[in-house]
């Protein structure tokens, strides 16, 4: 028995022929299709992968959050000043004390500039440095105080301040009425008060004078 192989269907193939030469006629357009197409594909990734982090954030472990933190304490180093009292007489003396909490970072190095009235007060005495292991240096203009200090370099050990005294003055009232100690601080500001780490960074994050009253 003879096998006869079917033939193809003319509507078939007429339809096959047509497109093949409407893809050979039509080439270069195709080919921009094409790349408009795949840079859309490319585009959509990129923007999908931008937005990935925001949309799906990932998990941080907790040992890792808690080692953050302790290495971002929240609470700031702070830079504050004492005095005996909160009144005084007339031609009495009043010793005030500059203290500072670091937060447990070490201080390489630190400046505190101290604005006083002298119209109330006049400085009479420095005291020695109460922190043998920095070098000191000041200078007064008659209404403002600046004194800094840097680590020796014989010194290797950490210097971490809690609620440590770092100098100390003494001034005689002149006048009656309420003055004010003022510890001048801006935030980043290294030409002013500042407590500077290891990293040559400044981590002072708060600094309050002191208010005293003359009668």
């Amino acid at each position: 028995m003879d096998q006869t192989t079917p033939d193809i269907n003319p509507i078939n193939q007429n339809l096959l022929t047509r497109v093949l030469g409407y893809l050979k006629s039509h080439k270069k357009l195709i080919l921009v299709i094409l790349a408009i197409i795949f840079l859309f594909i490319v585009l959509g990734f990129t923007i999908f992968q931008s937005f990935k982090d925001r949309l799906f954030p990932a998990k941080t472990p907790s040992g890792q959050m808690s080692q953050n933190l302790s290495q971002n304490p929240s609470t700031p180093a702070i830079m504050q000043i004492q005095s005996s009292k909160e009144t005084f007489s007339l031609n009495e003396k009043v010793s005030i004390k500059v203290i500072a909490t670091s937060k447990g970072e070490a201080v390489r190095a630190f400046d505190a500039l101290i604005e006083y009235d002298p119209e109330f007060l006049s400085l009479t005495n420095k005291k020695s440095p109460t922190k043998e292991e920095f070098q000191y240096y000041g200078s007064n203009t008659g209404s403002l105080l600046q004194v800094t200090a840097v680590q020796k370099p014989e010194i290797n050990s950490d210097q971490i301040f809690d609620n440590t005294p770092l100098f100390e003055f003494e001034f005689t009232t002149k006048k009656t009425g309420k003055t004010t100690f003022k510890i001048i601080y801006a935030p980043n500001a290294t030409n002013e008060s500042n407590l500077i780490n290891k990293e040559s960074k400044d981590i002072l994050g708060n600094a309050t004078g002191k208010e005293i009253e003359i009668r």
